[in-house]
């Protein structure tokens, strides 16, 4: 799984960037190729409470538009890193229940993806955006 980090100009009008452990505010935005079909939708979760601590019905739901398919971003999520160590996450797809969301989940498989504590360091610095490589799917729907 590859991950490449951005490093976005401090003038961007997104505004994105990281925290530190002791708190400082900051956000990042996550995105990933996935294909979906109607009645699907990604999750982003994670091994930091912002991520859900690995559960979906607590981590972040990605958009996605027609102009910007397959590709689903996050929106801009405060995060406060772990005093070391890496951030673990991975996405999922869940398929919209008839009361909303919350119905069936599919994991994405592999190992999990990673932000390396060093990496989170550099982030730190500059303003950021997390682009991923494509999630693929088990079966193609």
């Amino acid at each position: 799984l590859k991950t490449v980090v951005t490093l976005l100009p401090r003038c961007c009008s997104r505004n994105l960037y990281c925290t530190m452990a002791d708190g400082t505010p900051g956000t990042v935005t996550f995105s990933v190729d996935v294909h979906t079909v109607v009645g699907e939708y990604v999750i982003l979760v994670g091994s930091v409470p912002e991520l859900g601590e690995w559960d979906p019905t607590k981590g972040v739901q990605m958009r996605t538009c027609a102009p910007d398919f397959p590709t689903w971003s996050s929106p801009p999520i405060f995060v406060s890193l772990p005093a070391s160590g890496p951030i673990l996450y991975k996405y999922v797809i869940a398929k919209v229940s008839q009361g909303g969301p919350g119905g069936e989940v599919e994991w994405e498989n592999g190992p999990d993806r990673k932000i390396e504590y060093e990496d989170l360091l550099d982030l730190m610095e500059q303003a950021a955006s997390i682009e991923d490589s494509a999630f693929v799917r088990k079966e193609t729907p």
